[in-house]
């Protein structure tokens, strides 16, 4: 995987993440599920951008 990807999935993960904490609205009594699918994104993107390359 290239830099300009693993730098891609990094920023998105900081987005999706950031967006599903404030959204998370703990102390209501709403359905977060919205808010979690966002965090569970961002973490899969997180995972993504922390692959490393095989060496040859």
């Amino acid at each position: 995987m290239n830099k300009k990807l693993k730098a891609f999935f990094l920023a998105s993960s900081v987005v999706l993440l950031g967006y599903g904490i404030y959204s998370l609205e703990p102390f209501k009594d709403m359905d977060n599920s919205r808010a979690y699918s966002f965090m569970a994104f961002g973490f899969v993107a997180l995972i993504l951008s922390l692959i490393k390359e095989k060496e040859k």
